[in-house]
C-alpha cells in the first residue's frame, strides 16, 4: 500500500539532542488539533516528529568555512579549485558535483570533493586547514557556527539546486488516519507561534515555511 507524505517545516539529520526534544515536548500542550481526537498514538508520532522536525530545517544547504575565511559563495565559480567535502548520497553531493563538472567545462579547475564517516572529522579537517569547506545541511551548520564559534557560513542555496526549492516528506501509511493529524498539528504550532520561536532561539528563522502540506509535489523527474 503506498505511503502518504505530509511535508514538514524542517526534517531531520542527525538526532535530536535533549534541548530539541523539550522544544517538541513545550509545542506538545498547543497541539489542540491532535489532543481533542484522543487519538494519544498520533500524539506521541507528533512529538517525535516534532523533536525531529526542530532538528534541522528542510529547505536550504550551506557552505560551512573556517571563520575569518573571507570567502562567499554563490555560484560555481566561488568553488573551483577548492577541497570540500560533503556527505556521500545527499542532495548536496549531487549539487557540488554538478558544480563541478560545470566548472570543467567552463575551463575551470574541479572541485576536490572529500568524504569523512563523522561530523567530528569533518570539523577537525575544517580547522587544520585540509578543507576549504564543507557543504551541508544549512541547520547543522548554523548549529555548529553558534556552538563551536571557530567557523562560519559563506553561502546557502536550496537543498535541490539553484532553480528548485527543496522540500522533504515524512511518510506514514495510507489511510492510517495520521497524516492530517500530523499536518494539523505542525500547522497549528506554526500557527501560535511556537514554531518561529524555536526556529529564532536556534538562529533558523530564514528557513521557516508558512505551513506544511500533505503529498506535496515531488522534484521534476530527470533523465538518467
Amino acid at each position: 500500500m503506498p505511503p502518504q507524505t505530509v511535508s514538514l517545516p524542517s526534517s531531520s539529520s542527525p538526532p535530536a539532542s535533549p534541548s530539541l526534544t523539550k522544544d517538541a515536548a513545550d509545542a506538545m500542550p498547543r497541539i489542540v488539533p491532535v489532543r481533542r481526537t484522543g487519538c494519544w498514538a498520533a500524539a506521541v508520532a507528533v512529538l517525535v516528529l516534532l523533536a525531529l522536525a526542530m532538528d534541522s530545517v528542510i529547505r536550504n544547504i550551506a557552505f560551512e568555512a573556517k571563520k575569518g575565511s573571507g570567502w562567499t559563495v554563490k555560484e560555481p565559480a566561488d568553488v573551483a579549485g577548492k577541497t570540500i567535502s560533503v556527505s556521500s548520497g545527499t542532495n548536496q553531493e549531487k549539487i557540488l558535483i554538478e558544480w563541478s563538472e560545470e566548472n570543467v567545462k567552463a575551463g575551470r579547475k574541479p572541485v576536490d570533493i572529500k568524504y569523512f564517516q563523522k561530523d567530528t572529522d569533518c570539523y577537525l579537517a575544517l580547522q587544520s586547514g585540509r578543507i576549504d569547506a564543507h557543504l551541508g545541511p544549512s541547520p547543522t551548520a548554523a548549529y555548529h557556527v553558534a556552538t563551536a564559534g571557530q567557523s562560519e557560513i559563506i553561502g546557502r542555496l536550496s537543498g535541490a539546486g539553484g532553480d528548485l526549492q527543496g522540500k522533504i516528506a515524512a511518510t506514514t501509511g495510507k489511510d492510517s488516519g495520521l497524516v492530517k493529524a500530523y499536518a494539523a498539528a505542525i500547522d497549528h504550532i506554526v500557527r501560535d507561534g511556537s514554531y518561529a520561536k524555536v526556529l529564532k532561539r536556534r538562529g533558523l528563522s530564514g528557513e521557516a515555511v508558512e505551513k506544511s502540506e500533505i503529498n506535496p509535489p515531488g522534484l521534476p523527474k530527470t533523465k538518467s
